[in-house]
């Protein structure tokens, strides 16, 4: 059975990378693994927040079905990648983010170290080097690292007129500097992916993202620029290749996983390796994604399927607490917001409807999908989102 690594980012969005078209030049690590394997431009996470967005990839379950709807443990009887793995010979092992995949008992890790703070690389490395001493073979290992989360870093020289300022956000001072040092750190994340990366040698590398990055409109949202991740995956049989077609979220990523080594589990996910190993596949159109609460503070909820045309979102509870989302600098940025902007953020209607590129569904063929897809994984706001979109 070949050896797997899984390597997660905090807070990364695809935008971010070189690959993805992005001119800073921060990431030439994570760019030339992109030209190695299949570099996703329209993955996403289902859940835009750290915790229960770890539990998705790594059950292949809804946050409804796994019991992780916001900062909570999954349920007790939930099997996960690495405890599946477990069962089929695998020595797993996972180093960072250890309390964010909870409870202990479905991962049943052989292997877990949380190195200080999760951003220091020489740490990382010699955690890797502990787990391969003892791993027999074949081994699962998921690495997570801190970065890019908040706090920020300042420690390096970027030409401040290469730094892009996505649209919906304001191009001003404050949001610039926000944007200079959300680089820095971003360039922290590609040196010690690289460095990690030097020490491995899978025949299976995924590299991912949690989320998108911790910014107004982006970390606890649903819009298509909030859940939308970097994702590479390289290894034997899989062609190199830049896929902006099909859409791929991270419910589909253990069922994937387990048909690349040849082995096979059922859940909610749909398994794509027949894209990945034969250069086609049928069905990848839509994502659905949610959000349930945040970190700290009140309940928000929100669901929302995103096409490659267009994004449709239902906000059930209007108002948006953005003093919940995230600390350690997360108010600089809301502060950036002129009033305009800011009453955006807090204001939500009960539905939106953005356009990603022309063509494609309308709202209200996307609300049927949304609803079909609510329907067909048990979501319990089904009933309270017809309801609110008869309404509108």
């Amino acid at each position: 059975m070949p050896n797997i690594v899984v390597i997660t980012a905090d807070d990364l969005s695809l935008h971010t990378l070189g690959a993805a078209g992005n001119k800073i030049g921060v990431t030439p690590n994570l760019d030339r693994f992109a030209q190695s394997g299949f570099f996703f431009k329209n993955a996403h996470c289902n859940i835009p927040f750290c915790m229960p967005s770890r539990s998705v990839l790594m059950s292949g379950l809804y946050p409804q079905n796994n019991g992780s709807l916001a900062f909570n443990p999954m349920y007790k009887h939930v099997e996960t990648l690495p405890s599946v793995l477990r069962r089929h010979g695998y020595y797993t092992g996972i180093i960072g983010k250890v309390g964010h995949h909870k409870p202990d008992s479905v991962f049943n890790w052989h292997y877990a170290d949380q190195p200080w703070g999760g951003r220091d690389v020489k740490l990382l490395c010699q955690s890797i080097k502990t787990f391969l001493q003892s791993a027999r073979q074949p081994y699962f290992l998921l690495i997570n690292s801190h970065n890019p989360h908040r706090p920020f870093l300042r420690d390096c020289k970027l030409n401040e007129a290469d730094i892009e300022i996505p649209s919906f956000l304001p191009d001003n001072a404050a949001m610039r500097d926000q944007f200079y040092q959300y680089y820095c750190t971003v360039k922290k994340l590609d040196h010690s992916f690289q460095e990690m990366m030097n020490l491995l040698n899978p025949a299976l590398a995924v590299f991912t993202s949690d989320h998108g990055m911790s910014f107004p409109f982006v970390k606890g949202n649903c819009y298509h620029y909030s859940t939308n991740v970097p994702l590479i995956i390289a290894g034997k049989g899989i062609q190199p290749r830049t896929d902006d077609h099909h859409l791929v979220s991270h419910v589909d990523l253990l069922p994937t996983i387990m048909n690349c080594v040849g082995l096979n589990h059922t859940c909610e996910g749909t398994s794509y390796a027949k894209l990945l190993l034969e250069g086609s596949q049928d069905g990848l159109d839509y994502v659905y994604s949610q959000l349930n609460g945040m970190f700290s503070g009140p309940a928000i909820q929100t669901r929302a399927i995103t096409s490659r045309y267009n994004c449709y979102v239902v906000n059930v509870d209007g108002n948006y607490p953005a003093g919940s989302v995230d600390g350690w600098g997360w108010h600089d940025s809301v502060r950036a917001l002129p009033p305009e902007y800011l009453q955006k953020l807090l204001l939500r209607p009960g539905e939106e409807f953005i356009t990603v590129k022309e063509g494609g569904e309308t709202k209200e063929e996307l609300r049927l999908v949304l609803l079909e897809k609510m329907k067909q994984f048990r979501d319990p706001l089904l009933k309270q989102v017809r309801v609110k979109t008869m309404k509108l």
